[in-house]
């Protein structure tokens, strides 16, 4: 079939050549078949990152939000502490002042030791 040894080399070559250009082939399929993968893969990284990043903004304004009402709690607290001062102060002096007139005062005094009419009895039910 092959006429000497010049002609077994050149199929060698050839042969080799094939090889070769298969090997090159498949390498540019697998490349073709990967960068494929690596997009789809690359696209559904980009999906996730766009709910992270919408849930991380969500988040953020409920955040905001929480801060907003526990400032606005607080202010409240304050307030009604403030209050709650100024009405024991109030009635710490009411206190001193019906001390002083039960003291001072004998109609007040007899008005106190006697019992409550039943109207104001009633009316502190």
């Amino acid at each position: 079939l092959f006429s000497g040894a010049g002609s077994l080399s050149s199929v060698a070559k050839w042969v080799g050549l094939g090889i070769g250009t298969l090997a090159v082939v498949l390498l540019i399929v697998w490349l073709g078949w990967s960068r494929s993968s690596l997009k789809a893969d690359l696209a559904v990284a980009q999906a996730d990152l766009a709910a992270v990043t919408t849930a991380l903004d969500s988040n953020r304004a409920a955040l905001d939000e929480l801060r907003a009402a526990a400032a606005t709690q607080a202010t409240a607290l304050a307030e009604r502490d403030r209050q709650i001062s100024k009405i024991n102060a109030q009635a710490k002096e009411w206190r001193r002042k019906w001390q002083e007139a039960l003291r001072n005062d004998k109609t007040t005094r007899e008005w106190a030791d006697g019992p409550l009419p039943d109207a104001v009895r009633g009316m502190l039910r």
